[in-house]
C-alpha cells in the first residue's frame, strides 16, 4: 500500500530517540535540522565549535573529529587538524 503516511512515519522514526550531536537533547517531530555526514544538530547547535558562530545554509564548513568549525575557524587551525574535510551545508525538515 504504502502512501504518504507511511513515510512521514518513517521519517519520524529515524529521528526518534536521535539526539543532537552538540546538546544531547531529543528532536520533536516539529523541528527543523541541520545534517553533515552521520551527525544531526538543532539548527540553533549547528555553530562552529571555535566561535559560535551559527552555521547556515550555504556556509561553508569543516566537520573534524574535534568539532564543526567555520571555514575561517577551520583554515586558522587546519594546520593542527589531523582530518581536514570541507563540504556545503544543507537542511533538512524532520515531519
Amino acid at each position: 500500500m504504502g502512501g504518504m503516511g507511511e513515510k512521514n512515519c518513517e521519517r519520524e522514526a529515524q529521528l526518534f530517540g536521535t539526539k543532537c550531536d552538540k546538546c544531547g537533547l531529543s528532536f520533536s517531530k516539529n523541528d527543523f535540522v541541520m545534517r553533515a555526514k552521520t551527525k544531526i544538530y538543532h539548527i540553533d547547535c549547528f555553530r562552529c565549535t571555535a566561535c559560535e558562530r551559527q552555521l547556515i545554509p550555504g556556509d561553508e564548513f569543516a566537520l573534524r573529529e574535534d568539532g564543526l568549525f567555520c571555514k575561517e575557524d577551520h583554515e586558522v587551525g587546519s594546520k593542527h587538524a589531523v582530518r581536514k574535510e570541507r563540504t556545503s551545508l544543507y537542511i533538512s525538515l524532520s515531519l
